[in-house]
């Protein structure tokens, strides 16, 4: 039996929407955190970024994941958590345990 293959297919992988899709992401959170807070800083974005490149929209974390990610305290982590739950940029997951949330 003989299968054949065209081995020689020189199409190349589409990488660039998965770019372009990120970036509407956070200029979707972005968008939604400077509506609930008009004068949040460059710095706080930042880490808003930095927990959305680590975690994606399936990954779960908490306040020590977002301690771990943008090196704040916990008062600050949670204050930071709240803003960006009253902001609906991140929602909490049942059945993960207290205080478990997802983008």
């Amino acid at each position: 039996m003989h299968i054949r293959s065209n081995m020689n297919n020189n199409k190349k992988a589409d990488i660039e929407t998965g770019k372009a899709d990120i970036e509407i992401v956070k200029a979707d959170i972005e968008e939604k955190m400077r509506a609930y807070m008009p004068e949040i800083s460059e710095k706080t974005l930042r880490h808003i970024f930095a927990l959305y490149d680590e975690c994606g929209k399936e990954k779960v974390f908490g306040r020590s994941f977002v301690e771990e990610i943008t090196g704040l305290k916990s008062t600050r982590a949670s204050e930071l958590l709240n803003g960006m739950y009253k902001a609906k940029v991140i929602h909490v997951v049942k059945g993960s345990g207290k205080g478990k949330y997802r983008f």
